[in-house]
């Protein structure tokens, strides 16, 4: 074992300037790491395992502090290893202002737990290069990242502020409210496609299998209604499909969950595009071929492809989409275009999306769940400073 140092920005009581950049002097905390990597560790290791031991590495290091992200920041006041994940203590701002959390953002201090949590990110000098070849056009295609769990729970944090804080209006102090929980999608997911195969679209679109399926770092190619583009006079299809250990859950009330995925390339549209629907699915895990039938053609939340952009796009699911989560088991859903959904042929090539897939040991652009659930405030044993944020609190 070999210490590294952490650098965490912010230090543990400074207040923040007005423009959110964060307060106090750069504090340096020293964590534990295994000189080896984590991704080293969680090689030939089950899922379950995989989430285990990056929960343990990641609770080795010093992530108390303040972080910033341009518009946004975190006042993280406690990091601790849960079953599968960590959970984390915090208080939020965007633009210099406290973010509230809960219904009515009367929430000072929220509950965050990320579950599978990453540990990679992005970054061009990396050491990390993951390599594939696009089962479409046979192009070869690299990744280039670098093992960095505090900058990876950091991004996942500010991540999931922007998707449920609130106007700060409200905030009551020292108020810790609900349980916030990200769940990242394991390396069971995948994609299930009919290529050059079909000469009506009734045939493609309600055929029992699909010829082909590609799961674990498979090519980004996910969404997909077309005709005539693999062949002429032919149609083709894609539907990709996600797990997620949603089982903590138990018997809470879910008040809101968001379904993100995360754009890699350019993505082909025409006149015909249209929307991309979650739909809930019973795959086999990880996806076969017979997966292609294994879904329901309900949709639980929608977005259209002409408001697709860079980075994360958010699907917010409805009362019907918020359904689909099972809370004591494994929530399996799926995204098929609005074509699919609606039987509608496609008249030529439209509703291309690419997005990244899941990682092996877990990336800040992996497919993730974000439920807002009801939980007990667990204050007993919590010493929290008291801390002046913004000139709030």
């Amino acid at each position: 074992m070999a210490n590294v140092t952490i650098i965490a920005i912010g230090g543990g009581g400074g207040a923040g300037n007005s423009a959110g950049g964060g307060g106090g002097s750069t504090a340096v905390g020293t964590g534990s790491i295994n000189a080896m990597t984590i991704e080293t560790l969680l090689e030939n290791k089950v899922a379950k395992d995989r989430a285990n031991i990056k929960s343990e590495e990641i609770a080795k290091v010093n992530f108390i502090g303040t972080h910033t992200e341009q518009q946004y920041g975190l006042v993280v006041q406690s990091l601790a290893k849960i079953e599968g994940g960590v959970e984390i203590f915090a208080r939020a701002w965007k633009d210099g202002k406290q973010l509230g959390f809960g219904a009515d953002g009367s929430i000072d201090i929220e509950r965050f737990r990320i579950f599978n949590p990453p540990i990679l990110v992005d970054d061009p000098n990396g050491t990390i290069v993951r390599t594939r070849t696009d089962a479409l056009t046979g192009k070869i295609k690299t990744r280039t990242l670098r093992e960095d769990p505090v900058e990876a729970i950091r991004q996942s944090l500010i991540q999931t502020v922007k998707l449920v804080g609130k106007d700060g209006a409200n905030i009551i102090a020292g108020k810790i409210g609900n349980t916030v929980s990200t769940f990242y999608s394991s390396t069971n997911d995948g994609r299930v496609y009919r290529y050059v195969t079909d000469a009506t679209w009734s045939a493609c679109r309600d055929g029992t299998d699909g010829t082909g399926v590609t799961t674990a770092d498979a090519s980004e190619r996910g969404c997909f209604s077309d005709f005539g583009v693999e062949a002429a006079s032919k149609y083709s299809n894609i539907r990709a499909f996600f797990d997620f250990d949603t089982s903590v859950i138990s018997t809470d009330a879910i008040s809101a969950a968001v379904f993100s995925i995360s754009k890699t390339t350019a993505d082909i549209t025409n006149a015909n595009t249209s929307s991309v629907e979650v739909v809930q699915t019973t795959h086999a895990l990880p996806p076969v071929l017979a997966s292609y039938n294994d879904l329901t053609f309900t949709s639980g939340g929608t977005k259209t492809i002409a408001t697709f952009g860079a980075g994360y796009n958010d699907i917010t699911l409805d009362a019907t989409g918020r359904g689909f989560i099972n809370k004591t088991g494994t929530t399996k859903i799926g995204i098929i275009t609005g074509r699919d959904l609606s039987n509608s042929a496609p008249t030529g090539m439209n509703d291309i999306q690419h997005f990244y897939f899941a990682d092996q040991a877990g990336t800040t652009n992996d497919p993730k769940l974000v439920v807002t659930h009801a939980a007990a405030a667990a204050t007993s044993g919590k010493n929290f400073p008291t801390l002046t944020l913004l000139g709030v609190g």
